[in-house]
């Protein structure tokens, strides 16, 4: 039932949309969907999220009433614009993610400590989950992400994990419906095609789109969608669904601006000489209104971006990453060769990485761009000679935003990431893969859809038969058939890891001002971002200093030197997990009501101070 509603909210918009402007459902499907997060994000600004979600609802309630009175009136051409093809197969992808994430719950580390935290703070709090009484400890990501995942767990009307996890992946599949926008019932068959590069696109750089809440691959959807809209449709259309796909990667992460100006400034290459050149030799003036439409993502990423910095800064949010440190003089000091010496290191293992398969990404980044530049040679090759030169100006500002984004990258290493993350290039496979993703997805489309508007069959075959041919070699299987066919494997790893500390967090008494001390010696911190998750809204500390607990100064006990930090910190309890020192009980033991239990297992204690 609650699938069904979910699936007529996402909907309704779009055949709205679709009947306003002239549009296919493929095409509105996700502008409706990219509008309805920045619909809640205005009210997240308003102060209530939740009442977004409930005018949410009213809106799409209009929508439904619009679209029976535009087919009533003959106004749309429902086997055209609504009941399409790409209708079919996003009912096909809905209801099959819906059953495939089904129970799936939290299991990876950065689900942990933010994903999915952000969107339970939400459901406690009502409002962005980075308030003063929040949990969240990367308090100034952006909640794009979060904002869609809240929608769909707020209107099931439970907390239901599984709900997070089938929002992305929708996400995921609304931003490759364009693919399906030249597919008519006359050439169905196409669909059926098509459906494979719509499932792997999301999932060939990164193995975990489907089973993780990570933004990394809905970034690079974004990015593609971005380019697509505002490079391929010049109209009013497509510079609205450009600045809404600008504004929603702003407010995805915080790359997500360069990769909004970078995709504003693709698109502004291509479109802007031919543009300008016309208007010269017709005479014409450039006004400054046609001047602002050309501006119309990038103003829409710095207004949505400039925002969400305000709401940190009310919230009191610092910056999760950057050492503080003077960024001129620490560049000139590496210049200079008086830096520190790490970063010399990191710059060496940096290109060496561009060089070789890392992590996720089964070939270098080289060659898979050397890849994703044969299949932008075979789009030109399909395309008109008066249509190929915008092209390739786009080609080259999209080589050069590489470029761009590469150098951010390597500087956010040497200059943000702390010393052992930055040798070790934390996650650079994902930060590549997501620009790698955005090209791939821009280039797919650009191919599949100039070779549907061509009449002979073979030109199509070939054109899917390119993008197979990068996208199955690339896919890991493996993680595909555990986020589609087989998600019980994570279920049930998830439920068994969760339960001992959602068992102590039903059987304790404890109130949502209670604040729990997490003690575990041997945890290398994924234990503790459980805790943090699980316990919420009920806070858990220390950050960073879960494995050791306070010495005692002259003078002191341990006993009392922890109960100095319990009073400081205001904490009313403490969770044990893991092997403690054989003298525990003897050092702590007068902290526990009635003395300690021999030996203590682990769980969650109610502590008492000492005097």
């Amino acid at each position: 039932m609650i699938a069904c509603l979910l699936f007529a909210l996402l909907c309704a918009p779009a055949f709205a949309l679709a009947a306003l402007a002239k549009r296919r459902f493929e095409q509105a499907l996700p502008v409706t969907m990219l509008g309805l997060m920045l619909w809640l994000y205005a009210w997240g600004l308003a102060g209530s999220v939740r009442l977004g979600v409930y005018t949410a609802w009213g809106m799409a309630a209009l929508a439904a009433a619009y679209s029976a009175f535009a087919a009533r009136r003959g106004r749309v051409r429902w086997h055209r614009q609504w009941l399409t093809p790409g209708f079919a197969v996003f009912a096909l992808l809905f209801f099959g993610f819906w059953l495939a994430q089904a129970g799936r719950r939290p299991i990876a580390w950065d689900d942990f400590s933010h994903w999915a935290l952000a969107v339970k703070n939400m459901w406690f709090t009502g409002g962005f989950g980075n308030g003063p009484q929040a949990t969240t400890l990367f308090r100034d990501y952006p909640p794009a992400l979060a904002l869609l995942a809240y929608f769909f767990v707020r209107t099931g009307s439970v907390w239901r994990e599984d709900m997070l996890y089938r929002a992305h992946a929708v996400l995921l599949c609304a931003l490759s419906m364009p693919l399906f926008a030249g597919v008519d019932w006359r050439r169905g068959w196409r669909a059926a095609l098509l459906l494979p590069v719509a499932v792997l696109l999301p999932q060939v750089f990164f193995a975990e789109a489907y089973l993780s809440l990570y933004a990394d691959a809905a970034l690079g959807m974004l990015l593609a969608f971005l380019l697509t809209q505002a490079s391929q449709t010049r109209d009013g259309f497509g510079r609205a669904a450009s600045g809404l796909a600008a504004a929603v990667l702003a407010l995805t992460k915080q790359s997500g601006l360069g990769l909004a100006v970078i995709g504003w400034g693709c698109a502004l290459a291509a479109a802007l000489p031919s543009s300008m050149k016309h208007a010269r030799a017709r005479g014409i003036r450039v006004r400054g209104r046609e001047l602002a439409r050309a501006a119309l993502p990038l103003l829409a990423a710095l207004f949505a971006w400039t925002s969400w910095k305000l709401v940190c800064l009310k919230v009191g949010a610092s910056a999760s990453w950057g050492a503080g440190e003077d960024l001129p003089g620490a560049l000139l000091a590496l210049v200079t060769r008086r830096g520190p010496a790490y970063r010399y290191d990191v710059i060496v293992y940096f290109f060496r990485a561009l060089l070789s398969p890392r992590g996720g990404l089964r070939l270098p980044a080289t060659a898979l761009l050397v890849c994703i530049g044969a299949l932008y040679a075979c789009w030109l090759r399909l395309l008109p000679k008066a249509a190929r030169r915008s092209l390739t100006r786009e080609g080259a500002a999209l080589l050069l935003g590489g470029l761009a984004y590469a150098t951010g990258l390597l500087c956010a290493y040497l200059f943000a990431f702390v010393p052992g993350e930055a040798v070790a290039l934390a996650s650079m496979d994902r930060y590549l893969g997501t620009y790698l993703l955005g090209t791939l997805g821009f280039v797919a489309h650009g191919l599949l859809g100039a070779a549907q508007a061509l009449p002979q069959k073979r030109r199509f075959a070939t054109a899917l038969l390119l993008c197979l041919a990068l996208l199955l070699p690339l896919t890991d299987w493996q993680a595909l058939v555990k986020a589609t066919v087989q998600p019980q494997v994570n279920v049930a790893f998830s439920r068994q890891a969760l339960a001992p500390l959602e068992e102590a967090r039903q059987q304790a008494e404890v109130t949502p001002e209670a604040r729990v001390w997490f003690f575990a010696p041997e945890s290398a911190g994924y234990e503790y971002f459980q805790a943090k998750y699980v316990f919420t809204p009920i806070a858990i500390g220390p950050e960073n200093g879960w494995r050791s607990l306070p010495q005692p100064a002259p003078g002191q006990t341990h006993a009392q030197a922890l109960a100095y930090a319990l009073q400081a910190g205001g904490y009313t309890h403490i969770y044990l997990q893991g092997p403690r020192p054989d003298d525990f009980e003897t050092l702590y033991g007068e902290l526990f009501p009635g003395g300690a239990p021999k030996p203590i297992p682990d769980g969650l204690y109610p502590m008492t101070i000492a005097r």
